[in-house]
């Protein structure tokens, strides 16, 4: 591949916007800010007839996107498949090891993707997605959940299991608050952080005039005390009354450890009887599942687990086991019997002949798979 052209990080935003990403399966269930996150931390591969973007049989840590030209795929079989970048969709080959030679039949532009990072943004974006659609089921308010969403965008969640993200918000204490209330001081200690669920906040340092910033609902603030022990750096002082939600370092410590889920392979999950469920997006379930497993993605669970019966047992399973332990966790706490599927599909595939996956869609009719 020596005449591949490559551009990583800021060039390869700049070269390919988010908006391309949007009908690619499943970077198009990212968030706008998870689709610039990923390009900034992905290469774009300017390939010519000829270049191998990658051998049959090979192991790697790589996804690639066809965004443009033609690459064949070839089988162990010798059969030939051209991909071509308008109608493209998917991941090239992704399942590992590679079960195709992929060869540039026509130049072409290549988003070349770290696997595992990938699965982590899909794993964030579809557990927020979740907790969105419970709120606004409980509360009946989209509106009124915009801190939520700010919220879960932060900076501070993202250093937190997906598993625990709901955890999190379980752990939050509402505090009211009163226009002039100082909330931390500038060099005092600090053992929590607060998040505005409403009202304004004013940030100042020293004994500037301006202040540094004032933040409103979704913002955190006093995150620092929670990751390091270090005094507060800045002063923060009500503008309006409000609601703060307030986490205690304790609490957001024991966060960041991974729960137990309960886990089973694929036989012991035909011994239990346990029915399939794909937590993928739907675009990655009709690219290729698990026969006789149905589609209930990670992110409409709060709508889709009525269709489950409290006298099924089930089986979870997604590409690593990202977003099938917050998948398992979310339904128990609903009274569902839930084992992880492990390995992952991209680990199972491996030990499964090369026709074991389906694209046929299976319903779910009073919990159970529907033929």
């Amino acid at each position: 591949m020596s005449s591949t052209a490559v551009v990583t990080g800021d060039s390869a935003r700049l070269q390919v916007s988010p908006e391309s990403l949007n009908t690619l399966v499943p970077l198009g269930s990212l968030s706008p800010g998870q689709r610039q996150a990923l390009l900034q931390e992905s290469d774009t591969l300017y390939l010519f007839p000829g270049d191998i973007l990658f051998e049959s049989g090979q192991f790697d840590s790589s996804e690639y996107f066809l965004l443009s030209g033609d690459v064949t795929l070839t089988d162990a079989n010798g059969n030939h498949t051209l991909e071509k970048g308008r109608t493209s969709l998917g991941a090239l080959s992704p399942m590992l090891p590679r079960r195709h030679r992929a060869r540039v039949a026509a130049d072409a532009v290549v988003l070349k993707i770290n696997r595992q990072r990938l699965d982590e943004l899909l794993s964030w974006s579809q557990v927020a997605e979740h907790l969105r659609l419970a709120a606004v089921e409980e509360q009946g308010d989209a509106a009124g959940n915009l801190w939520l969403d700010r919220l879960l965008g932060s900076n501070l969640f993202l250093k937190v299991s997906p598993t625990n993200i709901g955890r999190v918000l379980q752990k939050l204490e509402p505090r009211e608050v009163r226009a002039g209330d100082v909330i931390i001081r500038e060099g005092a200690a600090g053992d929590c952080c607060y998040f505005v669920q409403s009202g304004e906040a004013r940030v100042t340092r020293g004994s500037a005039a301006e202040p540094l910033a004032v933040v409103g609902a979704g913002h955190c603030f006093g995150e620092d005390a929670l990751l390091k022990e270090s005094p507060r750096n800045a002063t923060v002082t009500m503008l309006s009354d409000g609601v703060l939600l307030v986490l205690q370092q304790q609490d957001f410590l024991s966060l960041l450890r991974e729960p137990e889920v309960a886990l089973c392979t694929l036989p012991q999950a035909a011994e239990e009887q346990r029915v399939l469920l794909d937590v993928r997006t739907q675009g990655e379930y009709s690219a290729g599942h698990l026969p006789r497993a149905a589609s209930l993605p990670l992110h409409l669970l709060s709508l889709k687990a009525r269709l489950l019966s409290a006298d099924v047992r089930y089986a979870v399973y997604c590409n690593s086991g990202q977003r099938a332990r917050p998948a398992s966790l979310f339904l128990q706490q609903q009274g569902f019997d839930v084992k992880v599927l492990q390995p992952g599909l991209m680990e199972l595939v491996d030990q499964l002949p090369q026709a074991a996956l389906t694209r046929q869609d299976y319903l779910l009719r009073n919990g159970v798979v529907a033929l």
